[in-house]
């Protein structure tokens, strides 16, 4: 990954350019490429050559002018979501109506995760966490697609429509499945 020059780096790279040292040798010095040095000369460079100081307020003013600004940034989009909040809206509907009403406006239309960021951020996290349906609580291991009794795959109904412990091999009429030929409130000794 890309590493920025520090200060002190500028500094050498200025005494060293004072010495009419060639930029290959800047570069070994510095233990950076030499493509580094020269980019670093052709964008910090002022009126009167490369000084120090002022490259680094360059380097400043351009990490700076890259940032993009957070749309909670906007004080009429963070009012607005605090306000819905407040209400107990959920994340996913103040986004959804926030695309609604600011159809044309696309600094202020936002997604639900933007929101849950932002509540991340912020120091008074509780209290925002409170205002979510879930009241910040997480999830638990999901019981969806699970049957309450399941019945154990060993278990095959008998002729007169119970399950046996191990070892029957009862087979069934077509019509009927294992399954809906058990009864499954009234349940056997062997079911565990």
């Amino acid at each position: 990954m890309a590493k920025h020059l520090t200060a002190e780096e500028r500094g050498v790279l200025y005494r060293l350019r004072k010495e009419w040292k060639t930029q290959t040798e800047i570069a070994q010095v510095l233990g950076r490429h030499r493509s580094t040095v020269c980019r670093e000369i052709q964008r910090n460079s002022g009126g009167r050559g490369y000084r120090p100081k002022q490259a680094q307020r360059k380097a400043d003013e351009r990490r700076l002018k890259c940032c993009r600004s957070h749309k909670m940034d906007d004080p009429h989009v963070n009012e607005y979501v605090q306000s819905r909040l407040k209400l107990y809206w959920s994340p996913d509907q103040i986004a959804r109506r926030a695309r609604q009403e600011f159809l044309r406006q696309a600094a202020r239309q936002l997604s639900h995760q933007t929101i849950y960021n932002w509540i991340e951020r912020q120091k008074d996290r509780r209290d925002w966490e409170r205002c979510l349906r879930r009241g910040g609580r997480r999830l638990g291991p999901t019981k969806r697609g699970r049957i309450p009794c399941n019945p154990k795959p060993w278990f095959r109904p008998r002729d007169d429509g119970w399950a046996s412990c191990r070892g029957t091999s009862a087979v069934l009429p077509p019509s009927t499945t294992a399954r809906s030929s058990l009864n499954m409130k009234s349940s056997p000794d062997c079911w565990g």
